[in-house]
C-alpha cells in the first residue's frame, strides 16, 4: 500500500512538473505579428526615451530663453566703515554706513527694462557732524533700447527662433519614431520570406535526401554509380547549408527585434499568422494609388511643414545675425522719492508726509570699433542661407525624388516577380521532364540536380522579389508618414502625434 502510494505521489509530481514546465515555456514566449509588433514599438521601444530626452532638451533651451523675461525680486543689504584719515575738513570720513534695497526687476519683449526698488540708507561721519541721517524711499528704474533691439525685435526674433525649433524638433521625432517602426516592419517581413523559404528549403530537402537514400540503395543493388550517389549527397549537404543560412538569418532578425525592445530581450520569438495573399493585394492597391500622382503629393509628408519652419528660421536668424555688430543705443531713466531725517523710522514719516522727488535721464552709445565683428557677422549670414538653402533643396530633392523612384522601382520589381512567377512554373515543368528521362536512362543524374537548383533557386528569389516590394513600399512612407494607404497606417491605433 505504501508502495502504490509512492508511485502515485511520484506520477503526479511528474505530471504537475511537466505542466508548470510547459506553462513556464509558454510564458516565456511571444507571438509575433505586425500588428503586435507595432504596439510593442510604440510602447516599448528604447527610441521612445531618445526622442522624450531630445524634446525635453528642445523644449528646456526654449524655457531657458522665455525665462528671461520672468520677473526678478532684487535684494541687496550693505555695510561700510572706514577708520580713514579726511582729506580735508570740509571732506568728512563716513563711517559707519549701512542700508538696504529690494525691488522687482522685469525685462520685457519689447526692448524694455524696468526696475522698481524701496530702498533706506543711513550714514554717519566720525567727527559726528552727520549722525545717523537717513534716507528712505522709493526709485523706478527704466532702460529702453533705441536701436539693436528697438521695440523688441531682437528679443522677438531670439524667441520665436526656439519656439520654431522646438516645432521642428517634434515633427522631427514624428518621422523618427515612424521611420524606425518601418525600419523594424522591414525586419518583420524578411522574417515572413525566410519563414517561407524555410518550407521550401525543408521540402526540397527532405526531396534531396529521399533521392539521395534511394540512389544508395541502387547503389548497393549495383544499379547506380559512385558518381550518382555522391551528386545527390552534395545536393542534399548544399540544400541543409541553405537551411542553417535561412535559420542563422532568422536568429540575427529576431536578435534585431529584441536589441531595441528590451521587453522582449529574454522571450523567444515566434512566428504568428500571417496572410501573404492578402498584403500582396493590399501593396498592389497602395502602388496603384500612388501612380495616381502625378507629382509627389506634399500633404503626404511632413516635410514640407519642416521646411516652412525652417525658412521661418532663417529669417528669424538673419535677424539676430544682423545685429552681430550693430550700435548699441538706449534711453536710460531713473525717477526717485524720498525723505530724509535722523533714522530709519523718522526719515520713513518724512517720505510718507513730504516726498521730495529727483529724477535723471541718460543716453547710452556704445559703437564697435575694428572690422572684426563685421566679419563675424559676414560668415554667420553666409553660413545661414547655405545651411537654409541646402536643407530646402536636399529635402525637395528627396520628397520628388521618392515620388518618381519608387514607380519606377515598384515597375522593375513587378515584372520581377511576374517573370519569377512564369519561371516557377517552367522549373517545376522541366523537373518532370527531366525526372521521367533520368528514370529511363536518357540523361545524366548532372542534368537532373541543375534542373532541381535552378527551381529551388528560382522558388527562394520569388519570396525575395516579394520582400523587395515591401520594403521599397514601406521606405517610401518614411518619407510619406501620411499616406492614406492601409499598410501605413497600421501605426493610427497605437500613436497619437504629441502637440506643439
Amino acid at each position: 500500500m505504501k508502495l502504490f502510494q509512492y508511485v502515485l505521489s511520484f506520477f503526479v509530481t511528474m505530471v504537475l512538473s511537466i505542466g508548470l514546465a510547459g506553462a513556464q515555456n509558454q510564458s516565456d514566449s511571444w507571438t509575433l505579428t505586425e500588428s503586435g509588433l507595432v504596439e510593442k514599438i510604440y510602447q516599448d521601444a528604447t527610441i521612445l526615451s531618445k526622442l522624450t530626452a531630445q524634446e525635453e532638451l528642445s523644449s528646456s533651451l526654449s524655457l531657458e530663453e522665455r525665462s528671461l523675461y520672468q520677473p526678478i525680486w532684487k535684494n541687496e543689504v550693505y555695510y561700510q566703515n572706514s577708520n580713514e584719515k579726511a582729506l580735508a575738513s570740509f571732506i568728512p570720513t563716513f563711517g559707519p554706513t549701512h542700508g538696504f534695497q529690494t525691488g522687482l526687476y522685469k525685462r520685457f519683449t519689447r526692448g524694455v527694462e524696468v526696475q522698481a526698488n524701496l530702498f533706506s540708507d543711513l550714514s554717519s561721519t566720525k567727527d559726528n557732524v552727520i549722525d545717523h541721517a537717513t534716507r528712505t524711499g522709493i526709485n523706478l528704474q527704466a532702460k529702453i533700447d533705441l536701436w539693436k533691439n528697438l521695440f523688441g525685435r531682437l528679443d522677438q526674433a531670439k524667441l520665436q527662433s526656439k519656439e520654431l525649433a522646438l516645432k521642428k524638433m517634434a515633427l522631427e521625432n514624428q518621422i523618427a519614431i515612424r521611420s524606425f517602426e518601418l525600419e523594424m516592419r522591414k525586419v518583420y517581413w524578411s522574417l515572413v520570406a525566410i519563414e517561407e523559404k524555410i518550407t521550401i528549403s525543408k521540402k526540397l530537402l527532405e526531396s534531396a535526401s529521399l533521392q539521395y537514400k534511394d540512389s544508395v540503395s541502387r547503389k548497393n543493388k549495383f544499379i547506380a554509380d559512385a558518381t550518382e550517389t555522391d551528386r545527390y549527397k552534395a545536393q542534399v549537404a548544399s540544400r541543409q547549408a541553405t537551411l542553417y543560412a535561412l535559420e542563422y538569418q532568422r536568429d540575427l532578425a529576431r536578435q534585431e527585434i529584441k536589441k531595441f525592445i528590451p521587453t522582449l530581450s529574454s522571450l523567444h520569438i515566434e512566428m504568428g499568422e500571417y496572410d501573404r495573399e492578402k498584403a500582396v493585394n493590399t501593396v498592389l492597391a497602395c502602388v496603384m494609388t500612388i501612380k495616381q500622382f502625378d507629382q509627389a503629393p506634399w500633404d503626404h509628408t511632413l516635410l514640407d511643414e519642416i521646411l516652412a519652419l525652417i525658412e521661418k528660421d532663417y529669417e528669424q536668424q538673419k535677424i539676430i545675425d544682423e545685429s552681430f555688430d550693430g550700435i548699441d543705443v538706449a534711453l536710460q531713466s531713473e525717477v526717485q522719492m524720498s525723505g530724509v531725517d535722523r533714522g530709519y523710522q523718522d526719515s520713513f514719516s518724512d517720505f510718507s508726509s513730504n516726498p521730495k522727488a529727483g529724477f535723471q535721464v541718460g543716453l547710452m552709445v556704445d559703437v564697435p570699433l575694428g572690422k572684426s565683428k563685421n566679419k563675424v557677422k559676414s560668415a554667420k549670414l553666409r553660413a545661414q542661407y547655405e545651411s537654409f538653402l541646402t536643407n530646402k533643396k536636399e529635402t525637395q530633392a528627396s520628397v520628388n525624388a521618392h515620388q518618381s523612384q519608387l514607380l519606377a522601382m515598384i515597375d522593375t520589381l513587378f515584372a520581377s516577380t511576374k517573370n519569377y512567377k512564369e519561371n516557377s512554373a517552367t522549373l517545376s515543368s522541366n523537373v518532370q521532364r527531366i525526372q521521367k528521362k533520368y528514370a529511363q536512362a536518357r540523361v545524366d543524374v548532372r542534368d537532373l540536380v541543375l534542373e532541381q537548383d535552378a527551381f529551388f533557386q528560382n522558388a527562394l528569389n520569388e519570396v525575395d522579389s516579394h520582400l523587395a516590394v515591401m520594403e521599397v513600399l514601406l521606405d517610401y512612407f518614411k518619407i510619406f508618414t501620411l499616406d492614406p494607404c492601409p499598410i501605413n497606417q497600421v501605426y493610427t491605433a497605437y500613436y497619437t502625434p504629441s502637440e506643439r
